[in-house]
């Protein structure tokens, strides 16, 4: 029944109108899927690090992690994580944006496009 999964859900009836006890065992039971997802992610991602299936990323968190041991600062960990961030987004821009293949037929912005948006608002 329509009305019975929604309650499950969301909490909420067709009149929206909220249950309490339907609302909060829906948010308890999709925090611990996602704390069961994002530690299988991070579990996947480590394992990929250490066996160097993305070269450059590996390279980029074994050179942050011997400069934070070099200069015995933890206060680096910071800067290298942000880095490595930046190292996944350009990797990911380079294999779905840039791609010709991949991209089916997505067009990037240009340079000018951008600056004519933000400083114009529009064309």
């Amino acid at each position: 029944d329509f009305v019975n999964t929604a309650k499950l859900v969301h909490g909420k009836t067709i009149n929206y109108s909220l249950y309490d006890k339907y609302s909060n065992r829906a948010i308890a039971r999709e925090h611990k899927l996602y704390k069961v997802e994002i530690k299988i992610f991070v579990k996947r991602f480590i394992l990929e690090l250490c066996l160097w299936e993305n070269p450059r990323l590996s390279l980029y968190c074994f050179c942050s992690v011997m400069l934070c041991c070099y200069y015995s600062s933890v206060a680096l960990a910071l800067p290298c994580f942000l880095g490595t961030l930046l190292v996944i987004l350009s990797d990911n821009h380079a294999q779905y944006v840039s791609n010709e293949i991949r991209n089916f037929g997505y067009c990037k912005p240009s340079f000018g496009e951008l600056l004519c948006a933000l400083l114009f608002g529009g064309n």
